[in-house]
């Protein structure tokens, strides 16, 4: 069997846990930049959906050893190969990124430098930054183009997203994200075959997934105990002046339904994995939960992760769960620590629904109101184009 090394150096990644900084020395501006990455390319997952994938997701799957199947496997190759860039094209120093609609825009680059990647020693991303301060894709890592062996197909991975530097794409709380790029004429048989022949070496990798508790154990309250707070009021009056056509009382509705834990007033993580729910009723359910791996959001970089209930009855309300990494909004302003999670009994697939816009939040339980009120006020404008045009 060949060995597929960039899933072998992914393990070492992810075995590394804490993400290190953002180091490398800055070099002089050059000329043909971005020489080794000419031509045409096409995001990976272009071939995710073709049945010619599923022998490779069984194989993966059988690699695991009966914990997950082969949807749980197609759903974490979405997930880890996510990226809202469909395809590029280099020519010269510029990238024409093309989007899932279609959509283009094309950046020229400068070469800024080489950092260290995390967890890969004597392994670098390439860092590259838009001439145009303006430009949606202003912040590019990647690799080299290469082949993990002589018989498999060209690729080079990349991260790039609005709003992200350089330090938040190479310290990416996710270390399950690694968009690839393919050439532009890899076919649906090479990547199964790719996938197949490096199917132990995935398994590996999927069963490093941070299990439940990582970050979370300790006790996390629903962010929607704050929003009938009289201080909030502000907040609300702070988005509508943004949103046509909405005043403070309908924020404060879509705020309700957006941020709605039904009835869960704070959850309890134990160190391992158990979750207990405390109901606004003061009754309290406790659950053990198993991994289905993860899947995407309709974001870069960001993951849901699946978990199964052990013990519960199949109608309960809470047998499949969702859940976001913890994260920070703006970790420069050392905003609000927070994740997400969905319950239902329905399966998973609702609940990944990528247009759905309920988002159960859970904070710290020593988060103050004031704190919330003013981060809500000064990502005003960010809420406001989350709501629906009347």
């Amino acid at each position: 069997m060949r060995k597929n090394t960039i899933l072998a150096f992914l393990l070492v990644a992810v075995a590394a846990l804490s993400l290190g900084g953002c180091g490398g020395s800055d070099t002089h501006e050059q000329s043909n930049v971005l020489s080794g990455w000419q031509g045409e390319w096409k995001s990976q997952s272009f071939c995710l959906e073709s049945p010619e994938m599923q022998p490779a997701y069984e194989a993966v799957a059988e690699k695991m050893g009966g914990a997950v199947n082969a949807d749980d496997v197609h759903e974490a190759m979405k997930a880890m190969l996510y990226s809202s860039i469909a395809s590029v094209t280099v020519a010269g120093d510029s990238i024409t990124f093309t989007n899932a609609k279609g959509e283009s825009a094309t950046c020229e680059y400068r070469y800024v430098k080489d950092i260290p990647m995390p967890g890969f020693d004597g392994h670098f991303w390439k860092a590259f930054e838009a001439t145009d301060a303006e430009s949606p894709y202003r912040h590019v890592v990647c690799t080299e183009v290469h082949s993990d062996t002589p018989d498999s197909m060209k690729h080079w991975h990349f991260r790039t997203g609005m709003g992200m530097d350089f330090d938040a794409l190479v310290n990416h709380p996710n270390v399950m994200w690694w968009p690839t790029l393919v050439a532009a004429e890899t076919t649906v048989g090479v990547v199964a075959q790719d996938t197949t022949d490096a199917a132990e070496e995935m398994a590996g990798f999927f069963k490093m997934l941070p299990p439940l508790s990582k970050k979370r154990e300790g006790t996390w309250k629903s962010y929607d105990t704050f929003l009938d707070d009289p201080l909030m009021d502000e907040a609300y009056a702070a988005i509508a002046a943004k949103v046509e056509g909405y005043n403070a009382s309908e924020v404060k509705d879509l705020f309700k339904t957006m941020f709605d834990a039904r009835g869960i007033v704070s959850l309890k993580v134990g160190k391992n994995g158990d979750l207990t729910l405390v109901m606004d009723d003061d009754s309290e359910m406790k659950y053990a939960y198993e991994s289905h791996l993860f899947s995407p959001m309709p974001y870069d970089g960001f993951s849901w992760y699946r978990f199964e209930a052990t013990d519960v009855v199949a109608a309960s309300p809470y047998r499949y769960l969702i859940v976001s990494l913890v994260h920070q909004d703006n970790p420069a302003k050392n905003t609000m620590l927070h994740w997400h999670a969905r319950f239902g009994k329905e399966g998973f697939e609702p609940l990944l629904d990528p247009m759905s816009s309920w988002y159960p939040t859970f904070v710290p339980e020593d988060l103050k109101i004031e704190q919330v009120v003013q981060e809500v006020k000064e990502g005003a404008d960010e809420f406001a184009g989350m709501f629906p045009k009347k």
